[in-house]
């Protein structure tokens, strides 16, 4: 390469105001009229005469047609900016762009009026409010297509303004013109790498934005969050958690399963001296029966029925093996009572653990769905970025590499050859994203294909053929 370098591009971001509103592009086609949307910025590109300026929303360009200043997507209509203090006139063709407050609609006029100063103010970039959203529902996706959409409009372009000579002129003659719209080729090829970084950085600024919200949501109380976006404090205390719980509660439903068979026994052992008992009261019944009977008896006198007879002496045998029974069945009545209290104890503590580990599991499932969502979503984001990561320097490669070849015409026909991989390569990718396939339908294939045959003649080097895909 010469010594001679590229020509860089300085570009300004900025926002229009008049009389505190916003000059504003509404669908990209469409006049503009002055708005309260604050993210109506604008940039300017220093064109041959003038500047280009463009929306940087929707890629539409401040036009004027039938003297009615307009946003359109087409080339831009170079304008001057004529600075007044801290305000400014926009000029185009000998014409100002003003304000007529009554119609509330932009406007040329010949005359320099009161009503054509507007306020600049610069910015660095847009504004996002990312993360409020769906990725493909949100401003910022729209941003990027739109970013997307320019860049290739940008690209088209360029394919017009190079195809521009007329390809019966000689070789002398068309070099000259190529070079009459090499300003205005740089200043496109710029925007659309410009527009492709902007693209890139709004990813960027959504991804990181959407990873710590991401984090946040599946973040422990009390736990410091993860340094990695990988990790996910949240999850894995719920699973350790859960574990341990899982644990405890098949060791309850052990102790359970043990404390049934204890009950089983216990009530064996208080049937069983419940019988005892009930024999034991029948026997006294009768015994007390017999006494009694032996008090009614006429030959026997009252001493001769005290205790100390044979009959008695059976009555207070049977009583005591009555009071006997009753105690031991008392005892096994306690030892069940106990058993039964046990028994229900683990019954309640084996339901709290039933409901403590669905609730566990809950946490977990939500967790892992907040994971696993927030995983699809960095992939998606990362597979986009590295898209337009791709793009931007496949585009700057492309710019370099056309204008070394076209303003200095340096390296001829192996110069152009690389013109040729880089445009193909960047046309293919275009093609493989899902969000470039519908602004890629404005790309002119057969003015690329035209254009891919008729450089080398311009610039000394071989035929390179048609671009195919």
């Amino acid at each position: 390469m010469s010594g001679n370098t590229a020509p860089t591009l300085e570009t300004k971001v900025f926002r229009l105001e008049h009389s505190g509103k916003a000059l504003e592009a509404k669908d990209s086609l469409s006049f503009s009229v002055p708005s309260n949307s604050p993210n109506q910025l604008w940039s300017s590109y220093s064109g041959v005469n003038g500047q280009w300026i463009i929306n940087r929303g929707t890629g539409a360009y401040l036009v004027v047609d039938n003297n009615t200043v307009g946003v359109k997507i087409e080339l831009p209509y170079e304008w001057n900016i004529q600075n007044d203090g801290s305000s400014v006139r926009l000029e185009a063709a000998s014409q100002k762009i003003y304000l007529q407050s009554s119609q509330q609609k932009l406007a040329v006029s010949p005359k320099q009026d009161a009503d054509s100063l507007f306020t600049i103010t610069y910015v660095t970039k847009p504004v996002l409010t990312v993360g409020s959203k769906d990725y493909v529902e949100s401003p910022e996706h729209t941003c990027v297509a739109n970013h997307v959409f320019n860049t290739v409009n940008a690209l088209n372009a360029v394919i017009h303004i190079l195809e521009h000579p007329d390809s019966t002129l000689p070789v002398d003659s068309m070099a000259v013109l190529f070079r009459d719209h090499i300003k205005l080729f740089t200043a496109r090829g710029g925007e659309a790498a410009e527009n492709l970084e902007l693209a890139r950085q709004t990813v960027a600024s959504w991804f990181a934005v959407i990873g710590a919200k991401m984090n946040a949501e599946v973040k422990d109380k009390g736990t410091t969050e993860s340094s990695t976006r990988n990790e996910n404090p949240g999850l894995k205390a719920a699973e350790k958690q859960l574990a341990e719980l899982g644990t405890t509660h098949t060791k309850t439903k052990a102790e359970l399963k043990e404390q049934e068979k204890k009950i089983k026994t216990a009530e064996d052992n208080y049937e069983s001296e419940k019988k005892h008992y009930e024999n034991a009261k029948a026997n006294e019944d009768l015994a007390k029966g017999s006494y009694d009977d032996a008090l009614a008896e006429p030959v026997l006198e009252l001493d001769e029925a005290d205790t100390s007879t044979f009959v008695g002496n059976v009555w207070l045998a049977k009583k005591a093996e009555r009071e006997g029974a009753e105690e031991k069945k008392n005892s096994r009545k306690g030892e069940l009572d106990r058993e039964q209290g046990l028994l229900k104890t683990l019954k309640d503590q084996s339901a709290r653990e039933v409901i403590d580990i669905a609730k566990l599991e809950a946490d977990v499932k939500k967790a892992k769905s907040v994971t696993d969502d927030g995983a699809s979503k960095k992939r998606d984001y990362q597979n986009h970025h590295q898209t337009l990561t791709t793009l931007y320097g496949l585009l700057k490669d492309c710019r370099e590499h056309l204008i070394d070849t076209l303003r200095y015409n340096v390296g001829g026909g192996a110069k152009f050859s690389a013109v040729r991989e880089k445009l193909k390569g960047l046309v293919n990718a275009l093609e493989k994203g899902e969000d470039f396939k519908e602004p890629l339908k404005i790309l002119d294939r057969a003015a690329l294909d035209h254009l891919m045959t008729r450089i080398p003649a311009i610039t000394g080097g071989s035929p390179a053929g048609k671009l195919t895909n």
